[in-house]
Formats: C-alpha cells, sequence, structure tokens
C-alpha cells in the first residue's frame, strides 16, 4: 500500500456515525440522570435537617420563655425569644408552618417530625 492511498483513506472519514452520537448520547443522559438524583437527595436531605434544626431552635426559645416566666399559648408568644422568627418558625422544604404541641411543650413539623 503506498502512502497516497492511506491519505486519501484517512480524508474520506468525514465524522461520526449516527451509533456512535446515540452511544455517546446514552452515555451522556445517564451521567445527568445519575447527577440529578443525587443532587435531589442531597438536597431533601439537607432540608430535612435545617427542619430539624429549627425545631431545635424554636424548642430552646420555649425553654428560655418558661425560664422568663413567658405564658405560651402559640408560637407567636415566643417570637421575641428569636431574631429570625419568620424563617425559623416554617419548614425549609415547603414553608409549611412549624405546629406548637401545648400537651409536650415542644415544636414539630408536619414533614419532618423528630
Amino acid at each position: 500500500m503506498n502512502r497516497s492511498s492511506v491519505v486519501a483513506h484517512i480524508d474520506e472519514d468525514h465524522g461520526w456515525t449516527v451509533v456512535e452520537l446515540m452511544v455517546i448520547i446514552l452515555i451522556i443522559g445517564i451521567l445527568l440522570a445519575v447527577a440529578v438524583a443525587s443532587y435531589t437527595r442531597a438536597s431533601d436531605s439537607a432540608n430535612a435537617a435545617a427542619c430539624r434544626e429549627n425545631q431545635v431552635v424554636m424548642n430552646r426559645a420555649i425553654a428560655v420563655a418558661r425560664a422568663s416566666g413567658t405564658e405560651i399559648d402559640a408560637l407567636d408568644d415566643i417570637a421575641s425569644c428569636i431574631v429570625n422568627f419568620d424563617g425559623v418558625s416554617t419548614c425549609p422544604l415547603d414553608g409549611t408552618p412549624l405546629e406548637y404541641d401545648p400537651v409536650t411543650d415542644t415544636v414539630t413539623c408536619p414533614n419532618h417530625p423528630q
């Protein structure tokens, strides 16, 4: 085989075949699906952890309010004990308000109970 026939053969290759492109698109799709699923799990886990921390903050504020002699009938009664009451009194997942249970004297979230 002479050199000119090898060069001519290389020049005839104009790009990728449809099968090669489909395989690459399939691989990219699989990687994207794994990344999105991982991000969703991480986001849900972070929201749940933030909500549990909000519940802890609210329960500590109840303890502070009780120690100072404040009568607590609803969550609004402890608003003066918390700097960012509006942000802490809701669930980060969907903005659902946290619920105060006067029987147990604790705050819980309908989405993330402790």
